[in-house]
């Protein structure tokens, strides 16, 4: 026994420490009802578990975010069902007025009703929305509306001056306009053919432009004219001007009148009628023509005088790339499918018909031909696979009348060429110092008691042709029927098999998208197999051709808007379903995680009771023992 050295009072109080923590712990458990509180309890569970909430926590937002998607996918979904309804009932009201039997009156009373049906199918298309995202109408991400070759991303116009807020009378010299309506095109015709339109200004579409308000008298009044021509840049942005009419006998015709400083480019110009003394498409003359196309007709009305050489596209222009065209072509002097005169095209094609019929008193040489009337430079990559009909003396060929060029590459023309006292070329009417390489013509030629034929020419000098097929057809077998001075390597008849198709003169790769996707976050990383994608916007280009109840090919339109309707239907239908699909995955998913952190985590709460009690009784126990064991220093005491 001892006075400095309670032993007994230090053995009970080491047991009091270890009842106390252990009864906290399980008081601690038991609260919070995980066994594993903090890192110290246990490191390698309590860092899988902190991993395994991780996940629980990203598997709730995956959940989240796939509900919302299904959300804005069903709004979607039941805006086209109305869209679908009203197309029928479209379509209903077409047949109607298809069927003869209804008069003035009862005609307008089906047009109001469809103009009611189309004002409300583009109310929806137009405003349909979730949580503030327009649905339909969309952000393009590479394309305006224009079927071009090569598709463009539209340009913001929104920093740009609208020409609408000029003062028509204040000249221009430099800057970039945005032009948004037919009154602003024709605000810009004004001004240019008043002189006001320097050759550093530019002009940007924001939009379509249909020009049927121009559709009478004399029509549209072309940008520009013979003492102010237009001289500055035209930016399509991926955009149409439809519906362009003129008729002036006595003048000229065309969107444009230009001079070689003017440059157009990525411009659609759909269904146009123009006939006029001197008729073209899109512009009489131009430094350079880039992705643009025209469809409709043209007609050149001068007959005693050579006329102009009318094309789809242009008269005349430095060069072509890039373009095409669709539709007629009908002259008297001169006529070709694209372009008239051009120093170099590459690119570009035309499927257009050609004609022209020499007038009396125009005792001069004629030429038609598919694509280009003279080619100046070079050609490559082009093909004509329109019908030419060539009338009287001159020049007639599947794809260019005049080459004075040093190369044509990967060319070919496929069109029928009916001849009538002319000399006609299955690729060429005549060429000099011309060398044909990768070439191939298969046009047959038809008609007519005079005038000859040649292989890839009518007549010429200095040709060669290298690697090149022809139709066995002709008068003469070899490069030229007359002037030949040429020599020939490795050509042959054509046999059915071609060097190259049209698909091979495609440009450069296109952009896969037409519209910005949405993806929707259904999984917990940023790989591809975590997003589910869908392209919610498309185009109803041509919605309001719907309205033309009179017309009766309107029927075909409206199946064509229903097919595009039905199409989105269905890969919204899709995606509907992979997002259920994703819902039911997260679910599993969320439900393995939480019961496997349940196992590592939770706590058992009759085992903690268990602890808890245990270390209560000893803790009481450890408390009356110490008692005892701090009396025996005063039992010394009393020994003394």
């Amino acid at each position: 026994m001892n006075i400095n050295t309670n032993l007994s009072s230090l053995i009970v109080q080491s047991s009091l420490k270890s009842a106390t923590k252990g009864l906290n712990t399980a008081i601690e458990r038991m609260t919070t009802g995980f066994r594993i509180n903090n890192a110290r309890d246990n490191a390698a569970n309590f860092s899988i578990s902190t991993s395994m909430s991780t996940k629980i926590s990203a598997y709730e937002v995956a959940e989240e975010n796939a509900s919302m998607g299904l959300d804005l996918v069903n709004t979607a979904s039941g805006a086209l069902d109305q869209m679908s309804d009203k197309l029928s009932r479209l379509r209903a009201l077409q047949e109607q007025a298809n069927n003869g039997t209804y008069g003035p009156d009862s005609i307008k009373a089906i047009r109001q009703e469809a103009d009611a049906i189309v004002d409300e199918i583009e109310r929806l298309y137009n405003t349909t929305e979730y949580n503030g995202i327009k649905l339909f109408v969309g952000t393009e991400k590479n394309q305006g509306t224009a079927d071009l070759i090569v598709k463009v991303s539209p340009r913001d116009v929104s920093a740009m001056t609208a020409l609408a807020d000029v003062d028509e009378a204040a000249p221009l010299t430099s800057g970039t306009y945005s032009i948004s309506s037919a009154d602003e095109l024709a605000k810009l015709a004004k001004m240019t053919n008043a002189g006001l339109i320097g050759k550093n200004t530019e002009f940007v579409l924001a939009n379509d432009i249909d020009l049927s308000a121009y559709s009478s008298g004399a029509g549209w009044t072309p940008i520009g004219n013979k003492t102010n021509a237009f001289q500055g840049t035209f930016d399509g942005n991926g955009y149409i001007v439809s519906n362009l009419y003129i008729n002036n006998p006595n003048g000229e015709g065309a969107l444009f009148w230009g001079n070689f400083s003017a440059k157009i480019k990525n411009l659609g110009l759909e269904n146009i009628n123009v006939s006029a003394k001197n008729a073209t498409g899109l512009i009489n003359v131009a430094n350079s023509i880039y992705n643009c196309y025209v469809t409709g007709d043209v007609e050149s009305l001068e007959k005693n005088n050579a006329g102009w050489s009318p094309g789809l596209m242009a008269q005349s222009v430095n060069n072509v790339e890039y373009c095409y065209s669709k539709g007629s072509i009908y002259g008297y002097d001169i006529a070709a499918g694209l372009v008239g005169v051009v120093e170099t095209i590459s690119n570009s094609y035309s499927t257009a018909d050609v004609s022209i019929d020499r007038w009396a008193r125009q005792p001069s040489f004629g030429d038609a031909s598919g694509l280009v009337s003279t080619v100046q430079g070079s050609i490559g990559n082009c093909f004509a696979a329109g019908d030419v009909y060539a009338e009287a003396r001159g020049f007639g060929a599947g794809l260019v009348s005049h080459m004075n060029g040093q190369l044509m590459k990967n060319c070919y023309s496929t069109g029928t060429v009916t001849r009538a006292n002319v000399y006609t070329g299955s690729l060429v009417g005549y060429a000099s110092g011309t060398t044909f390489e990768n070439c191939y013509a298969l046009s047959n030629i038809t008609g007519g008691t005079s005038g000859t034929a040649g292989a890839f020419c009518a007549g010429g000098s200095s040709l060669t042709a290298v690697n090149s097929f022809y139709l066995n057809s002709f008068d003469t077998s070899g490069i030229a029927a007359f002037g030949q001075g040429g020599t020939v390597t490795n050509c042959q008849s054509y046999n059915g098999g071609v060097p190259f198709t049209a698909d091979d003169l495609k440009p450069p790769v296109e952009d896969d998208k037409d519209y910005a996707e949405l993806y929707f976050q259904v999984g917990t990383s940023s790989s591809e197999s975590s997003r589910v994608s869908c392209s919610i916007a498309f185009s109803m280009n041509g919605l309001n051709s719907l309205r033309k109840i009179e017309d009766k090919d309107n029927l075909a339109r409206i199946d064509e808007m229903i097919r595009t309707v039905s199409a989105k239907q269905t890969e919204f239908g899709s995606t509907q379903n992979r997002l259920e699909s994703a819902l039911e995955e997260i679910s599993v998913q969320y439900e393995n995680l939480l019961s496997s952190r349940s196992t590592l985590r939770d706590a058992d709460i009759a085992e903690e009771s268990s602890a808890y009690i245990r270390n209560q009784i000893l803790q009481q126990a450890s408390a009356t023992l110490l008692a005892t064991a701090n009396q025996t220093p005063s039992i010394a005491l009393q020994l003394l």
